[in-house]
């Protein structure tokens, strides 16, 4: 996907598939001002689940298989936390529940399944997480903890939230989070996996004399 002025490109990766608006793509204005997609799943339903911005904003779209918006998700298909002006939503991930958790900025948002915000979690269905300055990636683990992973100032970041302060289920804490030294300045995490036997894979960039893959 990709952004053009105030729309968004719906693009099949690789080779433009014509069934898709009959191009391979489809341009879509979803509000009067910055939309942009940045991380997307397709469901097992076939219906299309995206995280990004709207209206500038922290933003939540599910589109049907033909990249009609799913009306039954948040309000006509959209869901948009004010979080403030560019702060955008950027990766997301499913618990068992259904739940989804959404990261952006320095913090971290909960979802129903049908798009609307879980009150229960943190404050007013978010928790703003302090030493991280911008979260790339979410992943959650078999007992429930959430992984996250993105950067503080310019160092590679990992944190978690957890339920180990004896709140119940929805009182969420973080740890205070661990920044490997990948290279120098400019390190950060952008995806985070977890893995049957609880290992942690992380992917990111480590700059140096120049770019590279960490």
């Amino acid at each position: 996907s990709a952004r053009s002025g105030n729309e968004i490109d719906m693009v099949h990766a690789s080779v433009l598939d014509p069934t898709l608006n009959g191009s391979g793509k489809q341009v879509l204005s979803l509000t009067a001002g910055i939309d942009y997609i940045h991380d997307m799943q397709v469901m097992p339903d076939g219906k299309i689940f995206a995280v990004g911005a709207l209206n500038d904003r922290f933003g939540l779209m599910r589109f049907n298989a033909d990249m009609t918006l799913d009306t039954s998700f948040g309000t006509d298909g959209m869901t948009i936390s004010d979080f403030g002006a560019g702060t955008h939503a950027r990766s997301f991930a499913f618990d068992s529940a259904g739940r989804i958790f959404v990261v952006g900025g320095n913090r971290i948002a909960c979802y129903s399944a049908d798009g609307v915000i879980d009150a229960t979690f943190g404050t007013n269905g978010n928790v703003v997480i302090d030493h991280v300055g911008q979260a790339y990636a979410v992943a959650i683990q078999a007992d429930g903890k959430v992984d996250i992973v993105g950067r503080d100032d310019l160092e590679f970041l990992i944190t978690r939230l957890n339920t180990s302060n004896g709140g119940g289920a929805n009182n969420w804490s973080y740890e205070a989070g661990s920044r490997p030294d990948i290279n120098h300045n400019g390190d950060y995490g952008r995806a985070v996996f977890t893995l049957d036997d609880g290992d942690i894979v992380i992917a990111g960039r480590g700059y140096g004399s120049g770019d590279q893959f960490g």
